[in-house]
């Protein structure tokens, strides 16, 4: 597993032990931002269910501002990974929250935290997915862009009467496979 692009390109991050992590494929990874571009530059980037911490890391090497990541299982992985960054270069760009995903939603909102970019990754076959968009959607920025992985079988959730973090209507603007794996884009405005 490495780094795709970016300023930290090429670096080689640890992986999982065992199969509770299964990190998002370097070729999925490389698509994903292939198909966000510019966008990541300058956001706030929020990684849920982050699990090693890859694809926060590919966000920070790639030139966002600032990357959260919210993890209940692997959170010393992702410490491991981001001491491997050079000089450290992403301790003061980065916030690690150990826990679930609902409730670090829930703390988040309430410190008024806000993403141009979320991306959400829960655990396959979980059933997750649905409660995932709607504990995410609040902490979107208008005009962001929510991505959702899930195995390629796995439908799209329907974003209705899920709202923004201004109270735009969520809408789904795209599914994307690439493997096992499904990108689903939500998006408020006009947003990737």
């Amino acid at each position: 597993m490495r780094v795709i692009g970016g300023r930290f390109g090429g670096l080689t991050l640890y992986g999982p032990k065992g199969l509770e992590t299964r990190p998002t494929s370097d070729r999925a990874r490389e698509a994903l931002f292939n198909i966000l571009g510019a966008k990541v530059t300058g956001a706030r980037f929020l990684d849920m269910y982050a699990g090693t911490g890859a694809v926060g890391i590919e966000a920070l090497s790639r030139g966002a501002a600032a990357v959260t990541m919210v993890e209940s299982a692997s959170v010393e992985l992702i410490r491991k990974n981001l001491a491997r960054l050079p000089h450290s270069a992403g301790a003061q760009l980065t916030h690690v929250i150990r826990g679930g995903v609902e409730q670090a939603a829930r703390t988040l909102r309430q410190r008024g935290e806000r993403y141009d970019i979320i991306f959400a990754d829960p655990p396959w076959d979980a059933g997750l997915e649905g409660e995932t968009l709607r504990a995410a959607a609040p902490l979107l920025e208008e005009e962001g862009v929510l991505i959702l992985e899930a195995r390629h079988k796995t439908a799209a959730p329907s974003p209705e009467g899920i709202l923004d973090a201004h109270g735009t209507p969520l809408t789904l603007s795209q599914s994307r496979r690439y493997g096992d794996t499904v990108f689903h884009f939500y998006r408020t405005g006009r947003a990737v």
